[in-house]
């Protein structure tokens, strides 16, 4: 396992009226806790993965006219299968499993109480689910011929040779956006290369290196994406290769900075932090009937879900208060918890959170319950 990425720690923002007033928000108050089980998916699907050395599960998902759309990380699915009874547990018979750097679903069961259905192989079509899970955020045709360029099989590269042989590149979805104004839902991701026998795109931590980052957009009228590209035309990634999809990039806060209209500080030493942080990720959601923001994570190398609140979300954020213990399996540690705010219930006391079981690859609900 590994910390996440600065783009992936914002999960879904949901969409809400905020008012002005910072009142201080509902008090976190634990009243019940209940395990759902791994959520019904699409039976090709052996795991959705953030690492390609585990068979990980990180999802990010908004509401859009009425359906939930999930955008997930690495993605492992069976290219044949006999499929057991119970769709989320696969039996297979030499069948060939493969590894894709994203994917994404959408589903209209937006009833968690008996757990959630996602079967769809892509965003596009709810009904879309007797296919493989196909690559929604695909590579740029620069991208494919930096791949071919630095094939093993092809040029013949070795490590010493070539600090990028045989490297791959890979993009994670991360914070997920409705913008209904432009019928879209905007999906920012991080671009990473990996898989290198040289001395680039390594890092185990990460399971690559980090190179730059980018938005997509998914068009749910139209069953169309892109990747989007900033106004002054992309920055270089670390490979050297000009991305024209790239906002920021590995090179330093100066690449980012050029993208977007922050101010940074000069010195990390200097900058403070707002919030605790979720291992691969966490969720930021702003509930009216609590009167605030929330936010939901599961620390590194730890199986307890916390939850924290604010009045704005740049804090002050609340002391964190701890929901549960994920429940794990064969002895390893979870992560990856999220919230699901389109799924709140009962004037948003009932919540709804998933996470990644290590030791099954399964994506697990929970139902808490607030008083």
């Amino acid at each position: 396992m590994r910390c996440s990425l600065a783009i992936l720690v914002y999960a879904s923002l949901a969409t809400a009226t905020v008012t002005n007033s910072k009142r201080a928000p509902r008090s976190i108050v634990v009243a019940s806790v209940t395990e759902l089980g791994a959520i019904r998916q699409n039976s090709y699907v052996k795991a959705f993965s953030h690492s390609h050395l585990y068979p990980v599960l990180t999802s990010n998902r908004v509401l859009y006219g009425g359906k939930s759309y999930w955008y997930f990380d690495d993605t492992m699915t069976a290219d044949s299968l006999f499929a057991s009874s119970s769709p989320r547990r696969l039996t297979l018979f030499n069948a060939r499993i493969s590894s894709q750097s994203n994917s994404a679903a959408v589903t209209t069961d937006l009833d968690a109480s008996n757990n959630i259905d996602l079967y769809a192989a892509d965003w596009t079509n709810t009904n879309n689910t007797s296919t493989r899970p196909g690559v929604t955020i695909l590579l740029t045709t620069d991208e494919t011929n930096f791949q071919n360029a630095h094939n093993k099989s092809t040029t013949g590269c070795t490590g010493s040779t070539d600090a990028f042989c045989n490297m791959q590149f890979a993009h994670w979805p991360g914070a997920v956006l409705a913008d209904p104004d432009r019928s879209r839902i905007l999906v920012a991701y991080a671009k990473l290369c990996r898989g290198s026998a040289g001395a680039r795109c390594t890092s185990t931590a990460l399971g690559g290196e980090t190179l730059s980052w980018g938005w997509f957009a998914a068009y749910p009228t139209l069953g169309l994406g892109a990747r989007l590209s900033p106004s002054m035309g992309g920055v270089t990634d670390a490979t050297g290769l000009r991305d024209s999809n790239a906002f920021g990039g590995a090179g330093g806060l100066a690449f980012t900075t050029a993208a977007v209209a922050y101010a940074w500080k000069a010195n990390v030493s200097a900058a403070k932090g707002i919030m605790a942080v979720g291992a691969a990720g966490s969720t930021v959601f702003y509930s009216a009937a609590l009167g605030g923001f929330y936010h939901v994570y599961e620390p590194f190398g730890s199986n307890d879900v916390y939850m924290q609140s604010a009045a704005a979300p740049e804090g002050t954020w609340s002391a964190s208060v701890k929901l549960f213990t994920s429940t794990t399996a064969s002895g390893q540690t979870n992560y990856a918890a999220f919230a699901h705010p389109e799924y709140t219930s009962s004037d948003g006391l009932t919540n709804y959170i998933t996470y990644y079981q290590t030791g099954t690859g399964q994506q697990r609900l929970v139902k808490v319950v607030l008083s």
